[in-house]
């Protein structure tokens, strides 16, 4: 019998030998990790979306050992480097990129290689699908007067403003641009007869940092 109850009583202690040897281990390695110097990650970012590119914002705080960011996306690429020269600044990068839905990824670094977590954010590029997508502001009269053409417009959801091309008077090709939704605009000086262009205005996204242009719409003022 007390042969037995000794080695119960050996067993349990070596157990409880192992089992504390196995959480010292375990709790010494988060101890070790604790001690490294960790950097911290892109805060507050954003993608504004542009024509065939995008931009990138982004807030670093100011940690001195930060040295620069690589930006990246779902492909085989490189990653692109961002120099950091003065930490605690907004940061921001503009990528060529072609037209889609993009999800990019933030990681900050340090001179020495440490890097922050990774940061996502999804963006978009827009180019010729968007564009042929676009709706063109129709003119719904064209009246002429000694003043000139003047050119009435039907209302456009989401119109920023117009682009015309047409012929003054002595040929010379002339391009005007016209902010917001305009109701009515007054061209002084065209050839009769001939044909002009009309280019509608939009913004893609609140941010975005190109105004896009829809598909040319022709049209032929008055003899």
């Amino acid at each position: 019998m007390k042969i037995i109850f000794k080695s119960l009583v050996f067993c349990m202690t070596a157990l409880a030998m192992t089992s504390c040897g196995d959480l010292y281990e375990m709790h010494q390695k988060y101890l070790d990790r604790g001690e490294e110097t960790y950097i911290g990650m892109a805060d507050s970012v954003r993608v504004n979306g542009g024509l065939n590119r995008v931009e990138i914002k982004w807030k670093l705080n100011a940690d001195p050992k930060i040295n620069k960011c690589l930006i990246s996306w779902g492909n085989d690429l490189p990653p692109i480097e961002v120099p950091v020269t003065t930490p605690g600044l907004g940061m921001s990068k503009i990528i060529d990129i072609a037209e889609g839905n993009y999800v990019f990824k933030i990681v900050v670094m340090s001179a020495t290689g440490k890097k922050s977590l990774e940061q996502t954010v999804a963006g978009s590029s827009y180019g010729n699908l968007y564009i042929a997508r676009l709706p063109k502001k129709a003119i719904r009269s064209i009246a002429t007067s000694a003043a000139g053409a003047t050119i009435t417009w039907a209302p456009e959801e989401g119109c920023i403003g117009v682009r015309l091309e047409y012929l003054d008077s002595s040929e010379a090709l002339q391009n005007v641009s016209i902010e917001g939704n305009p109701a009515t605009t007054l061209i002084t000086d065209f050839k009769p007869g001939s044909e002009f262009k009309v280019y509608t205005l939009f913004k893609p996204e609140k941010e975005a940092i190109d105004v896009i242009a829809s598909e040319p719409a022709t049209h032929q003022f008055p003899s």
